[in-house]
């Protein structure tokens, strides 16, 4: 945004008083926010009267079925897509997975429950989707009296896992440059566990630094010793010592006391 923002030789204040400007305010609401607006109406709730979907709500509806950008106004010039908006915009967003539950149902090849956006508006709620109680509730396939049961099922529950592993845990594989893996790199999800006491769920005996040439359980020029043979060739290439020790051990921090 800097970037052309000197390109046109103006400041951000300028920048933001020709967006608010009269012709720039008719022009979007005509061409973007009224065109939006006709074709998700059904699906926008807005109290105030404006005649426009908030972003919210296009977020949701998108995160159901993928509906705003499987049909686009032609008015944005927006190719329409089935992908996940992860996938068709990647330079717009830092995420890494996708998060829509429609597009993860596709992949998953799970098939579809009725849901509307009210019914999400009302559940992203903190005492509701983002209770994790209430996470609990649906992974056990449990109803409570205090929240829809629209997203008690196996394919919700299934969606919160694939959420847990993808946005708690980075992922399951972990994709690096050969170069990363012969020098080294530092894991983003084993630094967090390093910075967190054990009683809080952390470890910080780990090593966050990952390479192939100083693998956490054969620690650089460790001295090894093997048996030869000459004495009894039941022990041929037997291991002798392991960091100068009869048996294996690792070489890493511990805990004196976690009181």
């Amino acid at each position: 945004m800097q970037d052309f923002l000197f390109t046109l030789n103006i400041t951000t204040e300028q920048a933001r008083k020709i967006i608010a400007s009269t012709p720039i305010q008719d022009y979007l609401r005509n061409n973007v926010l009224v065109p939006i607006y006709t074709l998700y109406a059904p699906h926008c709730h807005n109290t105030a009267n404006l005649s426009v979907c908030t972003n919210k709500e296009l977020s949701y509806l998108q995160w159901i079925n993928g509906t705003v950008l499987l049909n686009p106004p032609a008015s944005l010039g927006i190719k329409p897509t089935n992908e996940s908006y992860v996938r068709a915009f990647p330079d717009w967003t830092s995420l890494t997975f996708t998060p829509e539950l429609g597009y993860f149902l596709a992949q998953a090849r799970l098939p579809p429950f009725p849901l509307t956006t009210r019914q999400v508006v009302t559940f992203m709620q903190p005492n509701r989707l983002y209770n994790q109680e209430i996470i609990g509730d649906i992974l056990l396939n449990l109803t409570k009296p205090t929240y829809s049961p629209v997203f008690t099922n196996h394919q919700m529950a299934r969606y919160l896992k694939f959420v847990a592993f993808e946005c708690g845990l980075n992922g399951l594989f972990l994709y690096k440059t050969p170069r990363d893996y012969i020098e080294g790199f530092r894991d983003s999800l084993l630094g967090q566990m390093s910075q967190v006491p054990v009683y809080m769920g952390g470890d910080q005996t780990t090593d966050p630094f990952m390479a192939l040439n100083q693998s956490p359980t054969s620690p650089a020029n460790n001295p090894m010793a093997f048996f030869t043979g000459t004495d009894d060739f039941m022990f041929t290439r037997r291991m002798g010592l392991w960091l100068n020790q009869e048996y294996i051990s690792l070489k890493r921090m511990d805990y004196d006391s976690i009181s």
